[in-house]
C-alpha cells in the first residue's frame, strides 16, 4: 500500500508507515530481489537494483510518523550501503 495515501484515522496512517518500512531496509532487499523471474517488472537483477534505488529514494519521504522517518533514514542507509558495495564489487554492475 506505499504507492497510495493513507486513509484518515491514525491506524491507517500507521499501518500505510509499516508497510513502507517493511519494504524498506535489508528484509526489502531480500523481497525484491526473490522476484525476480516472478515479476514480469522484475526479470533480472538489472531491474531489481532500479527498483530498490527507486523505492530507497521515495518511500522514506513517504512517512507520516516522527518514529517511523527515523527508522526510515536507517533502513534507507542500509540500502545505499548495500548497493555501493554491490556497485564496487560488480564494476559498475557490469557483470551482473
Amino acid at each position: 500500500m506505499y504507492y497510495s495515501e493513507p486513509g484518515s484515522s491514525d491506524e491507517a496512517v500507521y499501518l500505510r508507515d509499516a508497510n513502507i518500512l517493511d519494504n524498506l531496509g535489508n528484509i526489502g532487499l531480500m523481497k525484491i530481489f526473490s522476484l525476480i523471474g516472478y515479476d514480469e517488472l522484475l526479470p533480472g537483477p538489472e531491474e531489481a537494483l532500479i527498483r530498490i534505488q527507486t523505492l530507497a529514494e521515495a518511500l522514506p519521504k513517504k512517512i507520516y510518523t516522527k518514529s517511523g522517518r527515523r527508522i526510515a533514514v536507517k533502513r534507507r542507509e542500509e540500502i545505499m550501503r548495500f548497493l555501493a558495495g554491490i556497485k564496487r564489487q560488480t564494476a559498475e554492475y557490469a557483470w551482473i
